[in-house]
């Protein structure tokens, strides 16, 4: 899960199923989509479409979708 550090202002960070905050120095593919689709999630994260949409396209890309499928998804053609 993503959240924000209340001590440090607008950090957000990573907290494994404990959580914990974890760092994770090379995640996978997999938990880069997790991580990028829990900040998407995170109720204190607040950000234009256009970022959303952006950071929407790279979860999915990271998970192996294609911009064909990506594009069916967000409706863009």
């Amino acid at each position: 899960m993503v959240k924000c550090d209340d001590d440090e202002r607008v950090c957000f960070k990573y907290y494994n199923e404990n959580d914990e905050h974890e760092f994770i120095e090379t995640p996978t593919y997999e938990q880069a989509a997790i991580i990028i689709y829990n900040l998407i999630l995170c109720s204190e994260f607040h950000c234009d479409t256009t970022i959303l949409s952006a950071l929407y396209m790279g979860m999915r890309k990271l998970q192996g979708f294609s911009d064909k499928d990506i594009q069916n998804l967000m409706k863009l053609n």
